[in-house]
């Protein structure tokens, strides 16, 4: 279970304070780290979509990691690299030599496989244009492909096998409802449910399962196995 902070209009209009220095960050990350003890988090996904202050949000990622280096730090990304905080982070963690404090990016498309089209900005950042917001390659394994709730089988099935031949790190959902047990309903629901993976058909909640085997169940590579499926 990983706690998600921040998203478009939270990092747009709001002031965060534990960002607004590195003293704040380390204390907030101390805090953070006791989530896993008090709650059963097992991380924090970091969506800072502009607006924040990237150099301390990197200080708090780094904290994280030297007080529990099992405790999971993600950072989402844009398709196309238009957000400088979040670029920051990636060249920050990856650079050549650099110790990654961030786990996993996780790229934000999520209509059909549009994702796998943005795979090359950071896994090749450094062999793109001149001026190109990435300088780094990311290794394969640190990249989630985007897949909306709503996507059909064909849909999953081949962002399946592209994270599977491609060596990627797994598949981020956007998104699912938890159920009720009790009265079979769903929770919080976006835009009337339409991306809502929770509601789709059986048929295709089946193929989800698919999907990980497909990622799982092939030849596995000891420094690129996939077994993530975020939702």
């Amino acid at each position: 279970m990983i706690a998600s902070v921040g998203g478009e209009a939270y990092s747009d209009s709001a002031s965060w304070p534990w960002l607004d220095s590195v003293e704040a960050a380390e204390a907030m990350a101390a805090e953070v780290v006791g989530w896993k003890s008090k709650y059963g988090m097992d991380g924090i996904d970091l969506d800072i979509e502009g607006n924040q202050n990237a150099q301390t949000a990197y200080a708090f990622a780094k904290k994280v990691k030297e007080l529990d280096p099992d405790f999971i730090v993600t950072q989402p990304v844009f398709g196309s690299p238009q957000v400088k905080e979040e670029n920051y982070m990636v060249n920050q963690c990856y650079a050549k030599g650099a110790t990654s404090y961030v786990d996993k990016i996780g790229i934000m498309v999520y209509e059909g496989t549009g994702s796998l089209q943005y795979v090359k900005d950071y896994t090749q950042g450094s062999h793109q244009w001149s001026g190109f917001p990435i300088h780094v390659d990311v290794p394969p394994q640190y990249v989630m492909l985007g897949a909306g709730g709503q996507s059909g089988a064909g849909t999953i099935t081949s962002l399946a096998q592209a994270a599977h031949d491609q060596k990627l790190g797994g598949i981020m959902v956007w998104y699912a409802s938890v159920i009720d047990n009790a009265t079979g309903k769903v929770g919080n629901q976006y835009s009337g449910g339409a991306m809502d993976a929770s509601i789709q058909s059986a048929a295709t909640k089946a193929t989800w399962k698919k999907a990980l085997d497909i990622m799982n169940g092939q030849a596995r590579h000891e420094d690129s196995a996939v077994d993530h499926l975020i939702v």
